[in-house]
């Protein structure tokens, strides 16, 4: 039982200590803190319970608590030939990066199981980039591993701020659903942190992690029939219903079976009904997604009457949400949207109001630096001068237009010259 303690504490140790040498340097004073976490975090390990006689305790206090120092230095020795540490200018560095940041992670995935200190987890996710990412991904891998999760919310909370780095790192959906299944949680926590992690899956391009995804919304919703009416549970069941919608999508760009297609509008329909009859402003979001559903039936069908469904609940949603900072990516959808429907059906009116929207929304995109929308009102800008193929351009159009090349252009007058080729 002697060698069992001591090693768990080494292990502990060893983690511990790396967690501390984020900048790869650690003093004397942190190799001592170290330590002494150790001893905290190993008192409610299941070994100490397992402590059978007062003659084991007193040894394990004695050698654990009465000798720290040389606990710690035992623990630096192994801790330098297993890691390759060196030391220079009184600090000591763990030589490999990669070896670091596991170690480091394995100190964290320590510190949230046996302690309530979650200071190392809000440092890594208040720091989460490209070069920590597989620290973080490491941190959730090793909880998920666990028999019980604590502090799950926090961990889900940093799963979200991953995947806005690496939206493909799917595993760590799956991950996140195991860990909030062996966490303790009232039912409404556990249906919305699981609805979180399911639609996080509605992206993938795999039937197998759409099928996965729907399982859990399937059984979330059922949880959530089982509780009271009240507005808090209804919106979230109406979540739950859109992001089955999102389901059905999803197989539909996969597979292109009509039956999809309109299942997910009638899942988003009914989620819009809920929301409306809440008067609550995620309705915008519902326009959004059945604005998308519309659009991928019309590429189906080319029934024209989608397109204009698709306009109408672009439309509808950016009357919710002009004030948003945001509200100029659906301005440009909605002008996209809108040259499909004058290349179907040639509209004077319809035409200026596309040149007016991606004059509008330029001017935002360009004040949030925002390159990927930037480029979209450049493709719109390039599409919308195809309607004039069989159609008059007025003087006054062309004047309206060739201010817009002129606003969007790049250095070599690209669009300039583009407006004078085409009109």
């Amino acid at each position: 039982m002697f060698d069992e303690i001591r090693e768990l504490t080494l292990q502990l140790y060893l983690p511990l200590l790396a967690m501390m040498m984020e900048d790869q340097r650690v003093s004397k004073a942190e190799i001592i803190k170290a330590g002494e976490n150790a001893l905290q975090l190993i008192r409610d390990h299941e070994l100490y319970e397992h402590l059978d006689t007062k003659k084991d305790l007193d040894v394990y206090r004695k050698l654990l608590s009465g000798d720290l120092e040389a606990l710690n230095l035992a623990c630096l020795k192994k801790t330098i030939d297993m890691y390759f540490i060196y030391e220079e200018m009184g600090t000591y560095h763990i030589a490999n990066t990669q070896t670091s940041y596991w170690l480091s992670a394995k100190g964290i995935a320590i510190m949230v199981r046996y302690s309530d200190d979650l200071t190392f987890l809000t440092k890594l996710q208040e720091q989460l980039s490209l070069e920590t990412l597989e620290k973080a991904k490491n941190v959730i891998e090793m909880i998920a591993k666990d028999k019980q999760v604590h502090h799950i919310h926090e961990l889900i909370s940093l799963i979200n701020d991953i995947m806005r780095l690496d939206p493909k790192a799917y595993e760590l959906r799956l991950q996140g659903l195991q860990m909030i299944e062996k966490a303790t949680l009232p039912v409404y926590d556990q249906c919305d942190l699981s609805n979180q992690m399911a639609y996080g899956l509605m992206t993938a391009d795999k039937l197998n992690l759409l099928n996965i995804g729907k399982q859990h919304l399937d059984a979330i919703k059922e949880k959530m029939a089982g509780l009271e009416k009240c507005e808090k549970n209804d919106l979230l069941i109406a979540k739950i219903d859109s992001n089955i919608g999102a389901y059905y999508q999803g197989r539909f760009k996969l597979d292109k079976n009509r039956e999809d297609i309109e299942k997910a509008i009638a899942y988003h329909k009914q989620a819009l009904q809920m929301r409306q009859s809440l008067q609550s402003p995620t309705v915008a979001n519902s326009y959004l997604t059945l604005a998308s559903d519309d659009f991928y039936a019309y590429n189906l069908t080319h029934d024209v009457n989608y397109l204009r469904a698709s306009l109408d609940n672009h439309l509808l949603a950016y009357e919710r949400l002009s004030n948003d900072e945001e509200a100029y990516k659906n301005l440009i959808r909605i002008a996209g949207t809108k040259i499909m429907l004058c290349l179907e059906d040639y509209d004077e009116a319809m035409v200026s109001s596309i040149y007016d929207d991606l004059a509008r929304s330029y001017v935002v995109a360009m004040a949030h630096y925002d390159t990927k929308e930037l480029r979209n009102i450049k493709e719109n800008f390039k599409e919308s001068l195809e309607l004039f193929k069989n159609h008059p351009c007025s003087h006054e159009r062309y004047d309206q237009i060739y201010r817009l090349a002129r606003q969007i252009d790049e250095e070599d007058g690209y669009f300039e010259d583009l407006v004078r080729r085409k009109l």
